[in-house]
């Protein structure tokens, strides 16, 4: 059943038991706090995750959220901790431009340890970026 992994199985036990109807949680949250509203409204979006990938643009929130920057020609910058290459489909779905916090050869504990000045450093880099293409975009 698609979606009945969701949150450990337990979509497909609600199903199973309870004769629950499975609904995306994206699209439950997003009508609740009137997300399309909001992100007609913005001037940029940033959205966050840990690893940035093929899973992003395939219904989890991050790619949802640049989906909808898309529809409503909303620029979105995508932050991970990492980023899976190449981007050429995370921009076809959407992002304006991605980015990751770690470097290459970066070890995971040493990126634990020094979260802060890696989100630090990234924003410096973001937005120097984000700069050079916006000018292209507008």
């Amino acid at each position: 059943m698609k979606g009945g992994g969701a949150a450990g199985g337990s979509a497909a036990g609600m199903y199973g038991f309870f004769n629950a109807n499975l609904v995306s949680g994206f699209s439950l949250l997003a009508e609740l706090v009137g997300l399309k509203n909001e992100i007609k409204k913005a001037d940029l979006i940033f959205t966050a995750e840990v690893k940035i990938d093929q899973q992003s643009i395939n219904g989890k929130l991050t790619g949802e959220v640049a989906r909808l920057g898309k529809k409503y020609k909303v620029p979105v910058i995508g932050i991970g901790g990492s980023v899976e290459v190449p981007f050429e489909s995370f921009i076809k779905h959407g992002f304006l431009d991605l980015l990751s916090i770690l470097t290459k050869g970066m070890s995971l504990e040493y990126s634990k340890q020094n979260t802060s000045e890696l989100i630090k450093n990234a924003r410096s880099n973001l937005f120097s970026s984000f700069v050079n293409k916006l000018k292209k975009v507008k």
